[in-house]
């Protein structure tokens, strides 16, 4: 999956767009840098470990706008959207 990652802070009814950014546990992806709707996003669930630590806003606030690709599960519902789990690979462009 690719997408711009365009912010974080996932809760049930939520999600945070503009820094500082909170959660260091999910990231959302849109189909460009200027969504601002979490219904138009895919809810990333990023587990310890890499993924986690090069992808989350907390640590790496650089990173909003960015294009990134991941391999994982497609899940029906993460937080209420589509989303995804278990990333295995991904690539910050």
């Amino acid at each position: 999956v690719g997408g711009y990652i365009v912010g974080g802070d996932l809760t049930s009814a939520k999600a945070a767009f503009t820094p500082p950014f909170k959660s260091r546990s999910n990231i959302l992806l849109g189909p460009r840098s200027s969504v601002t709707s979490r219904e138009n996003c895919l809810s990333v669930q990023l587990a310890e470990g890499e993924a986690r630590d090069e992808l989350n806003l907390v640590d790496n606030p650089e990173l909003l706008g960015r294009k990134v690709y991941m391999k994982g599960d497609i899940v029906e519902s993460y937080y209420g959207i589509p989303g995804i789990k278990n990333i295995t690979d991904f690539v910050i462009q």
